[in-house]
């Protein structure tokens, strides 16, 4: 039996001229947090989880340690 394989390089080609796009106006901004992207990226999130609050971290270190913080903080068992 043959079986075909995706070549990824074509398939994924637009994918990546677009992020280049993207990361390389942040980088050439010289802005890495707290910035217009950043604004949009945690707008995007709120929508599509339909939640009040967004916050973006720069790990998952992070993440963890502000979720016990908030639960401590709101006292949920």
């Amino acid at each position: 039996m043959k079986v075909n394989f995706i070549d990824l390089k074509i398939k994924n080609k637009k994918t990546l001229d677009r992020y280049k796009n993207i990361y390389g106006n942040i980088i050439k901004s010289g802005i890495f947090y707290n910035g217009k992207h950043l604004k949009k990226l945690e707008s995007n999130l709120k929508k599509y989880t339909k939640r009040k609050h967004c916050v973006c971290v720069s790990s998952g270190t992070d993440a963890v340690y502000l979720a016990i913080k908030t639960l401590k903080s709101s006292n949920v068992s």
